[in-house]
């Protein structure tokens, strides 16, 4: 009889092993498709250091959430990625000086409406209101990083006639999962997500780990970070974190399907060490976007991260996408390779 329990036992203790093998499996399957083992260490590795220290976002004029400074020719609205505000666009918004431009933030970020919870469909709507009250009947050119590109990509296959320019960020790419790996993700995102916002402090300490030496600690820590961290009013909510992480998206290629019957050029900005939309998927999808889009498509990889305006490479994003408004165009696309090799296969990208 003891036997078969010991035999029990072992088979019951190989069926979880095996499951949970079997799930470790459905994890590194997941997307990105081509697999970057090393794109995390090689990313921690960079150095961060701003070219020059920016002036707040106080120092431009604020109207229910959006910042603003005035200027000619080009309409530039900024929509931001997740977890930051209005305020990561502080050194864009000073180095594109002869454009009138903006820079959004969503609700419970730096300058937006105060909430308890949020979705995306939250952050959609305020972006929508924004760029409504912004353009006043004329043509914009919109900017959108990371889950700002989300909202960019939509509001571009539904109102094309919005816009003279479409400027994407580090953009979200499609995610054929199936049912098992979302599930996975979905239930690994959460057990991320409870250790980085399950306090105050562990939400204060991931945003002194990760920008503890540049824009954020010289003009933002007092008055946004630490104030908000300390009344546990976190940086992200649940509800809009897990959408954007790990919803399968599946509007997104439809988006991007429609971008080849608009009319307005698109810049494609990808930061090489860009761990949440990786260059490999990135790469991807500039190949997709070479052949349906021809001589409207342009685009820049930039030896960053995606964060903060390209981390970094702050200033050299700020040229290129200087030079994409000048004309709504690139004269060459921006490939830099100076330092960073493709970590896909430790040679330049071409």
């Amino acid at each position: 009889m003891r036997k078969y329990w010991k035999l029990l036992v072992f088979g019951v203790f190989f069926a979880l092993a095996a499951g949970l093998a079997w799930g470790f499996v459905q994890v590194l399957s997941l997307q990105p498709p081509v697999q970057e083992p090393n794109i995390n260490t090689r990313r921690a590795a960079r150095v961060y250091k701003e070219p020059q220290v920016f002036a707040p976002m106080s120092a431009y004029k604020l109207e229910q959430g959006v910042f603003s400074a005035a200027g000619v020719k080009r309409v530039l609205v900024m929509l931001p990625d997740l977890g930051t505000g209005a305020w990561s666009f502080a050194p864009w918004m000073q180095n594109l000086k002869p454009y009138e431009r903006h820079a959004v933030s969503y609700r419970n970020m730096l300058g937006g409406a105060p909430a308890t919870d949020a979705s995306l469909a939250d952050y959609e709507r305020d972006a929508r209101e924004a760029i409504e009250k912004i353009r006043k009947g004329r043509k914009i050119v919109l900017l959108g990083q990371g889950i700002g590109a989300y909202f960019a990509l939509k509001f571009a296959a539904e109102n094309p006639t919005w816009l003279e320019g479409l400027i994407l960020i580090a953009p979200y790419t499609p995610r054929p999962w199936n049912g098992v790996q979302l599930g996975v993700a979905q239930f690994l995102g959460q057990q991320i997500y409870n250790g980085v916002y399950s306090s105050a402090a562990a939400s204060l300490d991931f945003w002194r780990k990760n920008f503890g030496n540049g824009f954020v600690a010289a003009n933002l820590r007092d008055r946004f970070l630490e104030p908000y961290a300390l009344k546990r009013q976190p940086f992200e909510f649940r509800k809009a974190w897990t959408q954007a992480l790990f919803d399968p998206m599946p509007q997104l290629q439809n988006w991007y399907a429609a971008l080849e019957k608009s009319k307005f050029r698109v810049l494609h900005m990808i930061a090489r060490f860009d761990t949440s939309n990786p260059i490999g998927n990135q790469r991807i999808l500039r190949e997709d976007l070479t052949k349906s889009l021809g001589s409207r498509y342009h685009v820049a990889i930039l030896n960053s991260g995606k964060y903060l305006s390209m981390d970094w490479r702050q200033a050299e994003g700020a040229k290129v996408i200087s030079s994409f408004l000048e004309n709504l165009s690139l004269k060459n696309n921006v490939i830099e390779n100076e330092v960073a090799l493709d970590p896909l296969t430790d040679k330049a990208d071409k």
